[in-house]
């Protein structure tokens, strides 16, 4: 794996997140294997998401599930990603 940027390993969770929630919301450890980052690291990036507003945490289930600010911004990434992949095919 490359080196990531921020707003790439930012939208990795939440896309995360949003694939493997189906309502009941996602782990700590299960984020950080599927994102492929450490403790400390994933602890930084989801207190991000969460102070932002993009992720919610469930303190009883000690799950984190996306909020409807996250699925836009997601959403606003996959379009900026699709949209830069586009210009790339076209020179």
């Amino acid at each position: 794996m490359g080196y990531r940027n921020r707003i790439e390993i930012m939208s990795q969770i939440l896309d995360a997140v949003n694939d493997h929630g189906n309502g009941i919301g996602v782990t700590r450890k299960t984020l950080m294997y599927e994102v492929f980052l450490s403790s400390a690291q994933l602890r930084e990036y989801l207190t991000a998401l969460t102070v932002h507003g993009f992720l919610a945490f469930n303190s009883e289930k000690r799950r984190y599930d996306i909020t409807s600010k996250g699925l836009r911004y997601l959403e606003l990434c996959n379009k900026l990603y699709y949209t830069m992949k586009e210009e790339q095919g076209q020179h």
